[in-house]
């Protein structure tokens, strides 16, 4: 048995090589972006030792290929070689404005920030987050420190769907990076940071959404949160859009920060419209039970990032 398994591992080495030569002659003379291509379908088809390849070889064949870059560290994430996916990240990076598509560099930022999420490098994860969130000009830029001042006031004193009425952001690179602060700095006790965060999130995601909403119906205006959710039980489209930017998580967050504030009315109203939003999923469930008998989560051990 031991000799057999020798020999069919001997095999599957010696066919590998063979399969691996055969590609590197049919494709030697390519040009990078057609490798890089090809690497892509190969990574659609989960053959990922020839989506290395070909990847590799399109760097080989460019001076800056930051796509291909990331693509590497894609194959070396999904192999569990964290490390390594690291590594080939920052690398892309430092040669982000070779981009072809410049934005390109904030999901960049965003797969490097769930990298140390998932290490629980927290420190890493916040730095990641707040690149991206650089260039969003009414977040960063010293001269709207007014309006955001204003934005958290008209929230204490007249409500989230004022606010969400009031203002328009198209920074939409930054939704989630802000929605993913906002929890940080909650869990982290720092309050007054979150809650900056977190209607930063949700008034970009109001303003894309209200694109989508006004191609369908061009007169179309923001009345409420649950004006939107109501909307939202008969469209895939917006569920989808909820979802993946994490927009409930993102109320109750900024909900949980509230609360911990002299203006806990806020929180309560936020809970008790996510309570009645089935489609919140745990969300919901959670905001439930907040209305009960409030609680803060547990704070995140943050160990500082290493100079």
């Amino acid at each position: 048995m031991k000799k057999n398994t020798l020999a069919l591992s001997a095999f599957i080495v010696i066919a590998l090589s063979a399969s691996a030569l055969c590609v590197h002659a049919q494709e030697k003379d390519d040009p990078a972006w057609i490798l890089f291509e090809k690497g892509k379908l190969a990574y659609q088809k989960r053959d990922y030792g020839v989506a290395m390849k070909l990847f590799q070889e399109s760097v080989q064949k460019s001076a800056l290929f930051p796509e291909a870059e990331v693509a590497i560290g894609d194959v070396y994430y999904l192999e569990g070689e964290f490390t390594l996916a690291e590594m080939q990240y920052q690398k892309a990076y430092r040669v982000r404005n070779a981009f072809y598509i410049p934005e390109d560099k904030y999901a960049l930022l965003w797969k490097l920030a769930s990298l140390h999420e998932s290490q629980e490098k927290y420190s890493a994860m916040e730095e990641d987050l707040l690149s991206i969130l650089a260039d969003d000009e009414y977040f960063s830029d010293p001269k709207w420190t007014q309006l955001r001042a204003q934005i958290e006031d008209n929230f204490y004193k007249k409500g989230l769907d004022h606010v969400l009425k009031l203002y328009q952001f198209e920074s939409y690179f930054a939704i989630q990076a802000h929605a993913k602060l906002g929890w940080f700095y909650y869990r982290t006790g720092r309050v007054s940071n979150s809650i900056q965060h977190s209607l930063f999130a949700l008034i970009a995601m109001k303003s894309e959404l209200m694109e989508t909403l006004r191609s369908r119906d061009s007169d179309f205006e923001f009345e409420s949160l649950a004006g939107i959710f109501r909307i939202e039980r008969g469209s895939a489209e917006i569920t989808e859009y909820l979802l993946t930017n994490n927009a409930f998580g993102c109320l109750y967050y900024l909900a949980g920060s509230v609360w911990s504030t002299s203006y806990a009315g806020r929180a309560m109203e936020i809970w008790k419209l996510l309570s009645e939003t089935g489609q919140a999923g745990n969300f919901s469930n959670l905001s439930k039970k907040q209305l009960k008998k409030p609680w803060i989560e547990p704070r995140l051990e943050v160990i500082p990032k290493k100079s």
